[in-house]
């Protein structure tokens, strides 16, 4: 069983952003190479369950975004300039880290102890 978690931390090959210098920005590369490994260890997996930490993040109701997800095959995932682009059987997810953004593929074993806004 895979995770797909949302934090705020800093990534190492970003740049600063301009007026909160403590934050990184996810660039395209950074991106990309994410939109990659997400394909490579998502597809065909099916998304059992959606737990929403942060509502605020959505921008749909916790209902709808957990119903839209739940059960879904997950069938590719892509970028287009910023975007990540999640295809499944039941639409599609996009997301975009915006400022210091990240998305974590971890088992429930390996997650680590933070906050996150969306699991």
């Amino acid at each position: 069983m895979y995770s797909l978690e949302h934090t705020c931390y800093n990534q190492v090959n970003s740049l600063p952003h301009p007026f909160f210098p403590e934050v990184a920005v996810p660039e395209v590369p950074e991106i990309a190479s994410r939109a990659r490994e997400l394909n490579a260890a998502l597809a065909g997996k099916t998304i059992s369950t959606v737990e929403i930490l942060q509502p605020k993040c959505l921008n749909a109701s916790i209902e709808a975004f957990t119903a839209g997800l739940t059960g879904a095959v997950i069938e590719s995932a892509a970028y287009h300039g910023k975007w990540i682009q999640v295809h499944t059987t039941q639409g599609w997810l996009l997301v975009n880290l915006g400022m210091g953004g990240e998305i974590l593929l971890v088992t429930r074993a390996t997650m680590p102890e933070k906050t996150y806004h969306c699991v």
